[in-house]
């Protein structure tokens, strides 16, 4: 009776690995989770930052409506970056100089599309309908966009963003 009695008590080295097992499992699939999660984060947070810079440049548009009018921003996902902006813009030495709309629009767009370039793979573009009663701008920003599994391709992601004014 009594050696019964010492064979029921305690785990088996079986029981312990099995459990172990089990930990092992929904610990590997608890970090896949949190894997999947900080991908679709990394997505958000690119797709937010592209948002503000469409609307970012809306209203560097606005603050030089005759020269949005005229179609001055609008320019195609190839074209490359104004490479040598005009030195008419603000600093803390000039903190009011004389800048034209036209040089204005070329400090605008250097300065937008640096801000562009920090987004993976970052291209915009600009387009400009004047046809009907109000201005219709539509901006359209491409990045690169990591594929939220292992097996995924990263993408090209794309916001177009349409305001008028």
């Amino acid at each position: 009776m009594m050696n019964s009695r010492k064979r029921n008590t305690g785990f088996s080295l079986i029981e312990v690995l099995i459990a172990l097992v089990i930990l092992s499992v929904g610990l590997l699939g608890l970090a896949g989770l949190q894997t999947s999660s900080l991908h679709a984060n990394d997505g958000a947070y690119l797709r937010t930052q592209a948002n503000v810079l469409a609307y970012n440049l809306f209203d560097r548009m606005r603050a030089n409506i005759s020269e949005a009018k005229g179609k001055a921003y609008d320019r195609l996902l190839t074209d490359p970056a104004p490479t040598n902006p005009p030195v008419c813009i603000p600093t803390a030495d000039t903190p009011i100089p004389d800048c034209t709309p036209a040089q204005l629009v070329q400090w605008d767009m250097s300065q937008w599309l640096k801000q562009v370039a920090k987004l993976p793979d970052g291209k915009a573009s600009v387009s400009t309908d004047t046809s009907g009663i109000n201005t219709v701008v539509t901006v359209t920003l491409n990045w690169l966009q990591r594929g939220l599994e292992h097996n995924e391709d990263d993408s090209t992601a794309k916001l177009v963003v349409t305001t008028a004014f």
